[in-house]
């Protein structure tokens, strides 16, 4: 305050500086309200892939429960996209690779209701894609594990209290389903924990994941779990491989290995493993076909080889009471023949794509391995695979195509590639990027 001012003038100052404050509190809150959705939007699309936990706890159809997130999801994109988005190529040619399946389905085998299946798939996968993309994935990865990591702690407690079924040991999902479901949720949450949370974070997440999934007995989701774990200890927080950690890591598998080799099937090394593992067990081990696939797998050979065009559809399949060919290549081919073989084709292809643009992804594509060799699903909106297609979509590097209400198609540089920074002295583009083929422009402005 100033001496020489007179007091109601100070007065009159100070209450007009804290009237003006008023609007300008309430436009920043108001900004922020427009923009919150922006911001949380991939995390919630990620906890709304997660619920699904959910459906098998309060036993609720699955088939109503994801009608009702794709609902959800439109809402959200209609609320929030507001006329504009942005998709990958990539992205683009996995969803018209599905078109053939639908006239496959609902015209050549009149499986109406794996068309609607298939139909759900692409429209759930579009609306997460357009929300979902490389630069927000972490977000929705979060989002996801930590849902699927509480529904884990749930299922644990009803576990150990005996709320939860078991078969000779083997503890089943929320009344009664499959314990498969399980390790795949816990798979998968393994990967987006892995992938965009802190080491801590994530190795706690893991630890659940792995606690679970050896109540259910997945034992290829706990060798990919193992994987996801290794990486995470392995690498460090910008993904990148430390060398005494990563030396120290695999000398101790490497001694695991050695000890139950050296020292035969009496030691407490080779005793842990087949306890976990169930070597010695005589309907899973490799004596039993693992677990009877072996003649799941030659039965679909000779189904494919009868019709290798267009297959069977998913209907008759489950007709003639297939339990289903546990290997995903084989159950593309049976199900939708060649036609069904683009879709694959693209998810391969964007898992050699992630797994070669660093070792981190390789460590987590190699994870996944386990769950396409035993595993069939397929096109399916359950956690694994929906999830991971969505997150090796998002990251698979390749050009992007975006509209805007108003303006129309917007062409986009190749996501994850940074534009080189220009040469000292060189002058930059007004749209701060440099020439597209890594050189700054030279001779000023265009």
């Amino acid at each position: 305050m100033n001496p020489a001012e007179p007091q109601g003038a100070a007065r009159d100052r100070e209450r007009g500086a804290a009237s003006a404050r008023v609007p300008r509190l309430y436009h920043n809150a108001a900004r922020y309200v427009r923009t919150a959705p922006w911001r949380n939007l991939p995390a919630i699309v990620g906890a709304i892939d997660g619920s699904v936990a959910l459906a098998y706890a309060f036993q609720v159809d699955p088939v109503n429960w994801h009608a009702g997130t794709l609902t959800l999801k439109i809402l959200l994109a209609f609320f929030f996209l507001r006329g504009q988005f942005r998709l990958s190529k990539i992205s683009i040619v996995f969803l018209l690779s599905i078109v053939p399946l639908l006239v496959v389905d609902g015209v050549l085998l009149t499986a109406y209701m794996y068309y609607v299946r298939i139909l759900c798939f692409a429209i759930h996968a579009l609306l997460t894609l357009l929300i979902v993309r490389r630069t927000n994935v972490p977000q929705y990865a979060t989002a996801f594990a930590c849902v699927v990591a509480v529904m884990a702690v749930v299922h644990l407690y009803q576990c150990e209290q005996g709320l939860v079924i078991d078969n000779f040991g083997r503890y089943y999902y929320f009344h009664g389903t499959q314990s498969a479901l399980a390790g795949e949720m816990g798979i998968i949450g393994s990967l987006a924990a892995a992938w965009a949370m802190r080491r801590w974070q994530a190795v706690v997440l893991i630890a659940i994941f792995i606690a679970d999934e050896l109540y259910t007995q997945s034992r290829g989701a706990l060798i990919g779990s193992g994987l996801a774990l290794f990486a995470v200890l392995a690498f460090d927080s910008k993904h990148q491989l430390h060398g005494k950690r990563a030396f120290w890591l695999s000398m101790i598998v490497f001694a695991f290995v050695l000890a139950m080799i050296a020292f035969g099937k009496g030691n407490i090394v080779y005793s842990t493993v087949s306890d976990v593992l169930h070597l010695e067990d005589p309907a899973r081990n490799a004596s039993s076909g693992f677990s009877g696939r072996t003649r799941l797998w030659d039965f679909a050979v000779y189904m494919i080889a009868r019709s290798p065009w267009i297959g069977y559809g998913a209907e008759y399949l489950e007709s003639i009471g297939y339990p289903g060919a546990h290997n995903i290549v084989l159950m593309a081919l049976m199900q939708n023949g060649l036609v069904g073989l683009p879709p694959l084709g693209v998810i391969l292809y964007c898992i050699y794509s992630v797994g070669r643009q660093s070792k981190f992804g390789f460590v987590l594509m190699l994870a996944m391995m386990p769950l396409f060799l035993f595993g069939d699903r397929y096109l399916n909106i359950n956690p694994y695979p929906f999830v991971l297609y969505i997150f090796i979509l998002a990251h698979t590097r390749s050009a992007r195509v975006a509209y805007r209400r108003g303006v129309g198609r917007v062409r986009q540089r190749p996501a994850g590639i940074v534009a080189p920074a220009a040469h000292a002295g060189a002058p930059v583009p007004p749209d701060g990027l440099a020439h597209r083929r890594g050189r700054p422009r030279q001779g000023g402005a265009p």
